[in-house]
This record gives C-alpha cells, sequence and structure tokens, in this order.
C-alpha cells in the first residue's frame, strides 16, 4: 500500500471510530470520552493501525491547537452574560484564587509526593486546572442542578480552559528557555489579555457592521465567520504565544452574546463542528500513548495521580470560596466535580512531547499522568455528581414538568389537570388577555415572544423537559419544535398536527405531532376548540392490573375520546403521538380529553 493510500486509510479509520464512538455513548448513555480513549489506545499503540506522527508529521500539533480552538469557540458561545451577573462573584474566585491554590497544590504533591522534576510538577499542575466543558454541559443538563451550581460549574469548566492553557504554555516556554521567574510569567500573562481581549471585541463590532450593511452573502456567513475565528486565532498566537484559546473562547463569549441572527446558525454549526473536533483529536491523542510509560509509574505516581483527581480541586475550591456567594455545599458539589477532558489532553500532548523532545525526561510522564487524571474523573465524577447532588439538595424538583405554549381555553384545561397530578406547568403567551384565565387558576405563566426570552434565561428550563406547542398558529408550532428540540430532545416536543392540506400533497406526519381522536378526526386547533364548546372535559384514569388499558378502553366504547398523555410510573411524561408507543402499563396514569356525559348519551340515542 502506498503511502497516500495508508493516510487515507488511517485518517478513515480515526473518522470512524469517533462517530462510532459518540454514537455508542449516546445508545449506553456513557461517558464518550473514555470510548475514545479505550478506542484510540486499541487502535494505536495495541492494534498500531494508526500512527499519527507518521499520517500528519509536523501539523500534528497545530492541527490539534486549531481544533480545541473550534471547541473552545463553541463553549464560549454557550454562556450568557446574564448569568454572570447571578453568580459573578463567586466565579471571579474560581478564576482567581481557585486556579492558583491548583496550580500550587497540583506542583507541590507532584514534588513531594512523586518526586517528580519540580518544572514537571508545576506544568501538570497547571495543565489540571482545566475541566472539561466538553463533559460537563452534558452532565450538567442531564443532571438537572439548581440554576446558581449549574452556571458555576459550566462557567468555570469553559472559562479556566484557556487560562490552564494560557499558564500551561507559558510555564512550557519558559522551562525551554531556562527561567521560570514569577515576573517573567506575570508579564507574559498581561500580554496576553492585551492580544486576546482586543482581538475579540473587534470580532463583535465587524458582526454588527457586517449585519447593518449586508455586506456577507447568506450562503458565506457560516463559511467566512469559521474562517474569521481560525485566522484570528492564528493571529494571536504569532502575536503572544498561549493567547489563541483565550482569544477563541473571549470571541466565543461576545459573538454568543451578540444579537444578530448569524449567531444562532453559527452556533448550530459550530456544535457539529466541537463533536466531530472532540472525536478526532481524542481518537489521535490517545493512539500517541506509550502504554509502556504506565509500567514505568510507582505507588508514589499512583498516589500522586489519585490526589490530583479526588483531593486537590475540593481543597482548592473549598479554600477559595471561602465568605463568598457561594453556598457551602455548592462548594463542596463543586469540589467534587471536575472532569478533565479535551483540553487537557490536547495541551499535554502538545507539552509533553515538546519536554522529552529538549532532553527532560521526566516529561514522559505528563502525558500518561494526565490521561489517568482525564479516565478517573470521567468515570468517577459522571458516576457521582447525581447522588451528591441530590444528598446535598442542588437537584431541581419536578423534572418532569411541562411547557405550554398558546394558551387557549381547553390548553390551560390540560394545564388545570397536569397540575392537579403534581406535574410543573408553565403556559406562554405573548397575549396577557389570554393568560388571565390561568393566572386565575394559579398556574405559571410566562408573557413575551418565548423563542426570545429563552435566548436571555426567561423562562428557565431546567424543570420543564417537554415541550407542547399549541397555538393557533401551524407555522409557529413547528418553528417552536424546531428550536427546542436541541435543548429539550426530539422525543420531548410535540405540536398539533399541521394542516396537511395548506402544505399541499402528502404530508406524512411528524413523529412529534399529536394523536387523532377516537373517530380518526385530526386533533387540530379547530377541532379541540370546538371540542371544548361543546363541553368536553380532560380527565385522568390510574391503570391498574385489573383496570388496564384495554379495560379502560371497553369502558369508552361509544364515547369520543382523545388520549393525550401517559404519566408513567417513574414519573415520566410521555405524550400519544401517531408513532410507536410503549402501550400504557399498571401504574401509569392516563390524561384523556373527553365530551361531556350530555353529549354522549346523545351521541348513544
Amino acid at each position: 500500500m502506498d503511502h497516500h493510500a495508508l493516510i487515507f486509510k488511517e485518517l478513515g479509520i480515526v473518522f470512524g471510530l469517533g462517530i462510532a464512538s459518540q454514537w455508542i455513548a449516546w445508545k449506553l448513555r456513557f461517558p464518550v470520552i473514555i470510548l475514545l480513549l479505550a478506542l484510540g489506545i486499541l487502535a494505536g499503540p495495541v492494534l498500531e493501525l494508526i500512527h499519527p506522527k507518521v499520517m500528519f508529521g509536523e501539523l500534528l500539533n497545530p492541527l490539534i491547537e486549531l481544533a480545541v480552538a473550534v471547541i473552545l469557540f463553541e463553549g464560549g458561545m454557550s454562556l450568557k452574560f446574564y448569568e454572570f451577573r447571578h453568580v459573578g462573584r463567586g466565579l471571579i474566585r474560581l478564576f482567581s484564587l481557585a486556579v492558583i491554590l491548583h496550580v500550587i497544590l497540583g506542583a507541590a504533591t507532584g514534588i513531594f509526593i512523586a518526586g517528580i522534576d519540580w518544572k514537571v510538577s508545576l506544568l501538570i499542575g497547571s495543565i489540571l486546572i482545566v475541566t472539561g466543558p466538553t463533559v460537563i454541559i452534558p452532565a450538567l443538563r442531564e443532571a438537572k442542578l439548581v440554576k446558581s451550581t449549574s452556571r458555576y460549574l459550566k462557567w468555570e469548566g469553559i472559562i479556566n480552559d484557556p487560562i490552564g492553557a494560557m499558564i500551561a504554555v507559558l510555564i512550557f516556554n519558559f522551562i525551554l528557555q531556562g527561567h521560570t521567574d514569577a515576573y517573567h510569567i506575570f508579564l507574559d500573562i498581561l500580554k496576553v489579555i492585551a492580544v486576546s481581549f482586543p482581538i475579540a471585541f473587534s470580532v463583535r463590532i465587524f458582526i454588527l457592521w457586517a449585519a447593518k450593511h449586508a455586506l456577507i452573502p447568506q450562503f458565506l456567513k457560516i463559511p467566512f465567520f469559521i474562517t474569521l475565528i481560525l485566522v484570528l486565532y492564528i493571529a494571536s498566537e504569532l502575536l503572544q504565544k498561549g493567547s489563541g484559546l483565550m482569544t477563541a473562547t473571549i470571541m466565543g463569549l461576545i459573538v454568543g452574546n451578540t444579537d444578530v441572527r448569524i449567531t444562532k446558525e453559527l452556533r448550530r454549526f459550530e456544535e457539529s463542528l466541537a463533536i466531530f473536533a472532540v472525536s478526532t483529536i481524542f481518537i489521535i491523542l490517545a493512539s500517541t500513548l506509550d502504554i509502556d510509560v504506565w509500567k514505568e509509574l510507582s505507588f508514589r505516581h499512583y498516589l500522586y495521580i489519585f490526589l490530583l483527581s479526588f483531593v486537590l480541586r475540593p481543597i482548592a475550591i473549598f479554600v477559595s470560596t471561602i465568605k463568598s456567594d457561594v453556598s457551602f455545599k455548592e462548594r463542596l458539589l463543586i469540589g467534587l466535580y471536575g472532569p478533565r477532558g479535551i483540553v487537557a489532553a490536547s495541551v499535554a500532548g502538545v507539552v509533553g512531547a515538546g519536554l522529552v523532545d529538549a532532553g527532560y525526561e521526566e516529561g514522559k510522564f505528563v502525558l500518561p499522568v494526565v490521561f489517568s487524571v482525564i479516565i478517573l474523573t470521567v468515570v468517577v465524577h459522571s458516576l457521582w455528581l447525581k447522588p451528591f447532588s441530590k444528598l446535598f439538595g442542588l437537584r431541581t424538583e419536578g423534572q418532569h414538568g411541562v411547557l405550554i405554549v398558546g394558551a387557549s381555553p381547553w390548553s390551560v384545561q390540560l394545564a388545570t389537570k397536569l397540575q392537579d397530578l403534581k406535574i410543573p406547568v408553565m403556559i406562554s403567551d405573548h397575549s396577557w388577555y389570554k393568560l388571565s384565565d390561568a393566572r386565575q387558576r394559579g398556574i405559571k405563566v410566562h408573557f413575551g415572544k418565548i423563542l426570545h426570552d429563552i435566548e436571555y434565561g426567561e423562562p428557565e428550563l431546567t424543570i420543564y423537559n417537554y415541550l407542547l406547542a399549541l397555538t393557533e398558529d401551524d407555522s409557529y408550532n413547528s418553528l417552536l419544535v424546531h428550536n427546542l428540540e436541541h435543548e429539550l430532545g426530539s422525543d420531548h416536543v410535540y405540536q398539533l398536527p399541521t394542516h396537511k392540506e395548506a402544505l399541499g400533497g402528502d404530508f406524512d406526519t411528524e413523529a412529534h405531532e399529536l394523536t387523532k381522536l377516537e373517530n380518526s378526526e385530526e386533533a387540530l386547533y379547530e377541532n379541540m376548540m370546538e371540542k371544548y364548546h361543546s363541553g368536553w372535559t380532560f380527565k385522568s384514569v390510574k391503570l391498574t392490573e385489573k383496570f388496564s388499558y384495554t379495560v379502560f378502553k371497553e369502558e369508552q366504547k361509544g364515547r369520543l375520546i382523545l388520549v393525550m398523555l401517559v404519566i408513567r410510573d417513574t414519573g415520566r411524561v410521555q405524550f400519544i403521538t401517531d408513532k410507536d408507543l410503549k402501550r400504557p402499563q399498571p401504574g401509569d396514569t392516563l390524561i384523556y380529553y373527553t365530551e361531556s356525559e350530555v353529549a354522549s348519551l346523545k351521541n348513544k340515542s
């Protein structure tokens, strides 16, 4: 096989393993980083199927750095300034004192516990400042933490990544130059700030100017801005080594908080690009590991890894947040949860190899130590996040809440029934008048344009896992589903059936469209309103072994009903659609819309 064919084969293996890991992790609800590391090690040092250093040569490190820049830019876009206003004082402690303490503790532990050279220990301590937003953000969605705790972890995970990477790169450069005095390091940190902030803020000015004058055609917007991000990252690195990742993160933060249409489109594309980058980089980095180095690690090294994974971070977080706005329980949870991820791995891959090439023999310990910490923290911290958050009372209640958009008389009826069954429910509408009935019934309401307001954190979707788009406007219902299915999940967003005639031709029912009535009449908005004016009401019934779903259907035979949703015995809410649905089981509660007793008697007669 010639060289070009070999490179294509290895690239195919890398890309294939990357996306396969993502899919398997999604299917099994397993941390994807562990799969990526395992498959990377298997394909690299174990089976020798891929050889990244041969494949990419001197381009390997620059490509890794560019990929990490894309990941951090995407992370920065997920941060909102309104969140910082609520938890800013505590976050400043996490960005400053906690960072300093973590570096000092990490370096001291490496020197006195593992017996590693102080320069290498200092480098490892700075690398492990960072946590993994690619691990943390999906975990936060799953864990449903209270607002403040979730914001602390998300902001710290994203902002501390470039800080840790910057400090590690600066220390690495000073080690190679032969001096590590604090003055020169502090001076270079100031240079990083002086370079990264002006570049990042200039992007906002340019975006607003370009949008105002319509300078960039629609088809060029995404490629133009992706290119701009990468070019500015490179320019920042050329002006000051170590400033690129800081620039990328701040650019993401500023662009994500700029209210122009392109930011939403860019965010969607960046998320997909970041997933691809994470998959590829982890496979490549894991395949470069020398597994023989792990055999050289002694008990002292493993004790060092244990302390880095489970002891030093809680101490640094707890001490740095004394007399801050962070509550005692939040300090405990934030300290105990800090999985490392892609940034730690990529920085370790670059500086570890650089130290070895420069003649520092102990540089060979950087990769195995950092990757061991990544594996331990991703697995163990992910396992204990939910139990500890529940123990500390930092999880939100009512994770199966329902957000209803459209305050029609019958949707208010549905919300009332959900509320009676202790299901958290909120109705949103842009008409204050339409919300009056819901307000009088004590139902939580949101007045305003829901899609716009969600961008700015109101309403908070933490306790609302399900969307019901029930307005009279089919297009708006579809828009709601399209925009919120990424946030809530495609199986958690539902809408009224659309008018197929208006769309023209045959049109298959979407999986998120609610079911038909028992007489095959579609649950269109006007049909539901007609039922309401005919006296239809929402009722609920709990199924048992004796009173099964079959018995229920027999009892209702001859009456017109619409089974709207099932509340599973686990508390999960599942709406009925024309697509596949697990048959309601004993213990489940049915909520159904049914005609009045009088109308039923008339129909029978």
